[in-house]
């Protein structure tokens, strides 16, 4: 079975001029909503006691100056302080409570305009309104969500405020407490890239060209059809989120029905694609541009890098996961022995990566050398490229008796 991940077509070879970095992928019209925040602290205090959590928190007008000011990111619970009293899966810092945060901002709406908040992560169990107006709920902590603000948003002053609740919604282990990543406000034609709304895929890879699948949904809030012309070019990406040479494009039109959503897939072909590595990322930006008639409603990023993954059932040539042990003279595995491995490969392979089953080790993957945790480690090697024949796989520690396996490349 084979997955491959990657894109796209072809266009003229040329660099932006100008080019600044990408704040962030998705609709490009955004803002980062981190500062000026208020943060109030309810139920469970951090010193054990309890602070009553009165009613009408979301309203506009409430008196909030005496709250404290925060940036986010925001981990109430990471203050502390440490308490020998709690229980160890809370990493004895009180994460359960209820967290209140309220922003005030201005902004001067244009007609049509459509605005959403994006929360890259809240814990837990997010209840939003806007202006005293209830928007929604994201119970689960660890994913992102987004919060339509459109139908609740006013001019001049808005106060956006957010209730998290650790008492009744928490996780295994310190799960945190707050607005513990960051918020983006999103501003919106109504013709635009819906949120997650590219989806990418390559169908066959080579080293001469890269099939690539893009998916795009429209939606359409207008009363009226409408027809969008869609202008997708591709460029590639540099580490700091700066567009380089453009490498392909590709324009198509959808009509898409009022107050609804309709699909385009666009399909080019990347000549020469540069392929994503974990020694060399190269990645490639998709640029989408919505018009209807001649103005731009809307322009979407996405980043992707061109791969080709390939697994065997049938006889594990692709890749060969060796696990490594260390015994003592019985054969038996010594579980508290933890010395330092050096892996080495000679021959037709090389090695992917190592590991030891330790979740704290933050020792990067690619690294030859690794510790041993409870007496085991792991080291994962793949053939070169047009190579066939015999790998042999070495693991070699100070004081003990070299380790090594042989490997065929078919």
């Amino acid at each position: 079975m084979y997955f491959l991940v990657g894109l796209l077509a072809f266009c003229p070879a040329m660099a932006l001029a100008g080019e600044s970095q990408i704040l962030r992928m998705g609709n490009a019209d955004v803002s980062l909503f981190d500062e000026g925040w208020l943060f109030k602290r309810y139920g469970l205090q951090a010193d054990g006691t309890t602070l009553n959590e009165p009613t009408g928190l979301e309203k506009k007008d409430l008196a909030d100056g005496e709250w404290q000011a925060v940036d986010l990111p925001h981990d109430y619970a990471i203050e502390g302080p440490f308490r020998l009293d709690l229980a160890g899966e809370t990493g004895k810092l009180p994460y359960q409570g209820i967290g209140w945060y309220r922003k005030h901002f201005s902004y001067t709406k244009k007609a049509g305009e459509r605005f959403y908040m994006d929360f890259d992560g809240a814990m837990a169990h997010a209840k939003v309104w806007l202006n005293g107006r209830y928007v929604g709920t994201w119970p689960y902590g660890y994913n992102s969500f987004r919060m339509d603000l459109t139908p609740y948003f006013g001019e001049g002053e808005n106060v956006l405020a957010v209730r998290l609740d650790t008492e009744n919604w928490e996780s295994r282990w310190y799960s945190g407490a707050g607005i513990y990543r960051h918020v983006w406000l999103v501003r919106c034609r109504p013709v635009h890239v819906a949120h997650w709304g590219t989806y990418i895929t390559t169908p066959e890879v080579s080293d001469q060209k890269a099939l690539v699948r893009n998916e795009i949904t429209i939606e359409n809030y207008k009363q009226l059809p409408v027809e969008a012309r869609l202008v997708t070019r591709f460029y590639e990406l540099g580490a700091d989120d700066v567009a380089g040479k453009c490498v392909a494009e590709k324009n198509s039109t959808v009509k898409i029905h009022a107050c609804s959503y309709e699909k385009a897939v666009v399909e080019v072909d990347i000549a020469n694609p540069k392929r994503w590595d974990i020694t060399a990322p190269a990645r490639y930006l998709a640029r989408t541009q919505v018009y209807v008639g001649d103005e731009l409603t809307d322009t979407y990023h996405t980043s992707f890098g061109i791969r080709t993954i390939d697994f065997s059932a049938s006889d594990g040539s692709v890749l060969a996961f060796v696990s490594l042990s260390i015994c003592d003279k019985n054969g038996l595995v010594v579980p508290r022995s933890n010395p330092q491995i050096c892996f080495s490969v000679e021959g037709a392979g090389e090695i992917v990566s190592t590991d030891n089953g330790n979740a704290i080790d933050f020792i990067p993957f690619q690294c030859h050398e690794r510790r041993a945790y409870d007496g085991h480690a792991l080291v994962i090697v793949k053939a070169k490229k047009g190579q066939m024949g015999k790998i042999v796989v070495k693991a070699e520690s100070e004081g003990l008796k070299t380790g090594s396996v042989e490997l065929m490349s078919k």
